[in-house]
């Protein structure tokens, strides 16, 4: 789930716009929930219990305003479809004058524990997620013959 701050106030045409931008990276569809006058508004509101809804709120500040993007998907298609919902939802914020990037700014990360490896579904193998120059991490070398999935890169 992401937290798109402060775009509750999307359109539906622009929620459509949404749905399809996920449904082009693999999802069924783009479940929501929108926090307005302090009340979660969505169809799946009732699906969550009060434990859940805690969480949710305790991980990604929900406050009025606000409206969550979910993905229900294997963890890297979930990280795919809500990278492509972020970078719209930036889009929006920005043409709502609601977000601001200095293009004269840069805040550089470090990337670390990056996968090895990729499963490639049209291929049915896993693929470099790099180049194929890259060693794993040595401690995650015995994963190479069980899970492949799990072995890191030293990037």
């Amino acid at each position: 789930a992401i937290n798109a701050k402060g775009l509750a106030d999307i359109t539906q045409g622009e929620l459509t716009n949404l749905e399809t931008i996920a449904k082009a990276a693999g999802a069924k569809g783009l479940a929501f929930i929108k926090c307005e006058a302090g009340e979660w508004k969505s169809p799946i509101v009732k699906f969550f219990t009060d434990a859940e809804k805690a969480e949710l709120n305790r991980r990604l500040n929900i406050q009025d305003g606000d409206i969550v993007f979910f993905a229900a998907a294997p963890w890297e298609q979930a990280s795919t479809i809500l990278g492509r919902i972020r970078l719209e939802s930036a889009s929006l914020l920005k043409a709502r004058g609601k977000l601001n990037i200095p293009t004269d700014q840069y805040n550089f990360l470090w990337v670390i524990e990056f996968p090895l490896m990729l499963w490639d579904a049209d291929e049915q193998r896993y693929i470099s997620a790099h180049h194929p120059f890259t060693a794993p991490v040595v401690e995650d070398e015995p994963l190479l013959a069980t899970d492949p999935s799990k072995v890191r890169g030293q990037h």
